[in-house]
């Protein structure tokens, strides 16, 4: 009746955890398997004692309660424990503990109670997979691990960005022109099922060209970009490696995972973190905030400090004529914190229905707006592309005026 093409080498199909304590579910008293791969489709389905036909899942509870990947003591250190309770013991962030539930997997469910987090609340499971071939966009809000996991095809398969680990195979996704692909071949194309044209419109970072449809602040056409969708169009980017990424270069991809993912590196999904929006490292973002490795690491993770702080890329004047003296050390040591000037994801093309005048927007600048401020007479704060570490700025920041101040 079934057949499922991948599921006899999926990680679920294989895997030799332990499932006593599990299984068997009651009513169900027999048989007395130990191995998941033993159990293989009755680990998640019972087609006796299923409420639906849609999902013939097992139950735990009465009254019953929808069974989840995150209940049961599969993905969960505490089997007792609901989807999504209140806090629970973090690891220290940036660290590379690894918490795993009783059969060997990384505990998931303790991820997903963190401040940051894809939520699974009760029942979003059943939600999420009663659409079974249906339109990406189906409007559903709530997250479940099936949106993003397929567990019939899941497998422990490696890649190299941008295309999808084993752990994603199978999903479907929206692709870099918002259609609707059954089955995903890039990482960001399951991310751009509710982080593209579905987006809320919220801003962490109120900015000059405000955008949120990620899979447009991504578009080649944009005079700056991470390397998500494309490769840059920057060649020549001297912070670029890092002591913690030696094989980073100027053209290599990343994933949307290399910056949102668990904290403490349990897994390398976007589970949860403690760093919103669910940043695998800290990223500070509020004016005034001291320059150090700690407060920028998400940034650091790939950029060299020692590059930045050396004001290799954008240097400072041989006078000192602002209060901060220029370059990357300058403003740094103002309180200025990276995401004062640049964009973390893009920076949308002028060319498509936005906003002219706002200068330059190569190198991801795309002011806050809450701090930098047009000059008196100027619609916007403005940054002008002069070519190779060579730029000026017209605007107000820190109370100081920059009247087309170069910083080659």
């Amino acid at each position: 009746c079934h057949q499922i093409t991948g599921w006899s080498t999926s990680a679920h199909a294989t895997s030799t955890a332990s499932v006593v304590g599990i299984l068997p579910r009651p009513p169900k008293t027999s048989p007395n398997y130990t191995q998941l791969n033993e159990w293989g489709c009755e680990v998640c389905h019972t087609p006796h004692f299923a409420p639906t036909a849609e999902e013939l899942l097992n139950f735990t509870d009465a009254p019953p309660a929808p069974f989840s990947c995150l209940t049961g003591g599969c993905h969960t250190a505490d089997p007792a424990a609901p989807p999504h309770a209140g806090s629970v013991p973090v690891a220290p962030a940036g660290s590379t503990i690894s918490m795993l539930s009783p059969r060997g997997a990384v505990d998931i469910a303790r991820q997903t109670r963190k401040p940051s987090a894809h939520h699974e609340f009760v029942g979003a499971s059943l939600r999420a997979l009663r659409v079974p071939g249906g339109p990406a966009r189906s409007g559903i809000r709530s997250v479940a691990c099936a949106d993003c996991h397929n567990p019939h095809l899941t497998s422990r398969g490696q890649a190299e960005a941008p295309y999808v680990s084993g752990t994603l195979r199978g999903v479907s996704g929206v692709d870099r022109n918002g259609t609707e692909v059954r089955a995903a071949r890039y990482e960001y194309e399951i991310c751009f099922k509710c982080h593209a044209d579905n987006t809320p419109d919220v801003n962490y970072v109120p900015r000059v060209l405000t955008l949120t449809n990620t899979r447009l602040e991504f578009d080649a056409v944009n005079p700056s970009y991470h390397p998500v969708v494309n490769t840059g169009k920057n060649l020549n980017v001297p912070s670029i490696p890092s002591e913690f990424e030696p094989n980073m270069t100027p053209v290599r991809m990343i994933y949307c995972t290399t910056c949102h993912a668990d904290d403490d590196g349990s897994s390398r999904g976007p589970h949860g973190s403690s760093f919103p929006p669910l940043l695998k490292q800290r990223y500070e973002t509020a004016d005034n905030t001291p320059e150090s490795y700690e407060h920028y690491a998400l940034c650091y993770q790939c950029h060299n400090r020692t590059s930045i702080l050396s004001d290799v890329s954008f240097r400072k004047k041989t006078m000192r004529t602002t209060a901060s003296g220029g370059g990357h050390s300058g403003h740094l040591a103002a309180g200025a914190p990276c995401s004062l000037c640049h964009a973390a994801h893009g920076v949308m093309d002028l060319g498509i229905g936005r906003v002219s005048g706002t200068g330059s927007h190569t190198h991801l600048i795309n002011f806050d707006t809450r701090t930098v401020l047009p000059k008196p007479g100027n619609q916007f704060p403005i940054f002008t592309d002069n070519g190779t570490f060579a730029g000026s700025c017209t605007l107000v920041c820190h109370g100081v005026t920059h009247d087309n101040t170069s910083y080659q």
